[in-house]
């Protein structure tokens, strides 16, 4: 009995909670791993939203909207630098329209929600939405930001890749 109730303690169903509750939930479970926490204010559109980043200070946001209080979203965008854009705006339709497939086709192997991939290529936003319905506890809060950061990560690398593969055919080096 005891066993059971510390259990459901450990995977609590945060919607039954008031929403201070909720949100002091969240910040202990943050405040506890290795992310540092910046809080945004409450405003007319959220309940809380927490600016967190890892020990590589990569960044991932936690929010809880009014419109949806049943959901939290972790997000992380990806703006291209100017030099990137400036690769990517240089590079021919057809070349543009493979590397925003390609960006699509790995999301989509990986499972992981988007905004933005498209043209004009220049901010791209990966997310992923918790429901406070289900039992929910710091690990599995921890694991799914953790998620969105590799999913930043592979677009990251996907995007450098293409673009500095397709760049530099276009450029090729001359033989002497």
């Amino acid at each position: 009995d005891r066993f059971e109730k510390r259990a459901e303690q450990k995977h609590s169903i945060l919607s039954k909670c008031k929403d201070k509750e909720i949100r002091d939930a969240i910040y202990n479970w943050i405040d506890r791993s290795v992310y540092t926490i910046q809080e945004q204010p409450e405003t007319d559109y959220i309940y809380f939203a927490f600016d967190i980043r890892d020990p590589e200070k990569r960044p991932v946001t936690i929010v809880r909207e009014k419109v949806n209080p049943t959901w939290i979203k972790l997000l992380s965008s990806v703006i291209l630098s100017d030099s990137s854009e400036q690769k990517f705006l240089s590079l021919k339709d057809t070349q543009q329209t493979h590397i925003i497939r390609k960006l699509r086709v790995e999301m989509a192997r990986f499972g992981m929600p988007y905004e933005g991939i498209g043209s004009p290529l220049k901010k791209v936003t990966i997310m992923d939405a918790i429901s406070l319905n289900k039992p929910l506890d710091e690990v599995q809060l921890m694991q799914r930001a953790a998620t969105v950061r590799m999913g930043v990560a592979i677009l990251q690398e996907v995007l450098q890749l293409e673009i500095n593969d397709l760049t530099a055919n276009q450029n090729p080096v001359k033989k002497k």
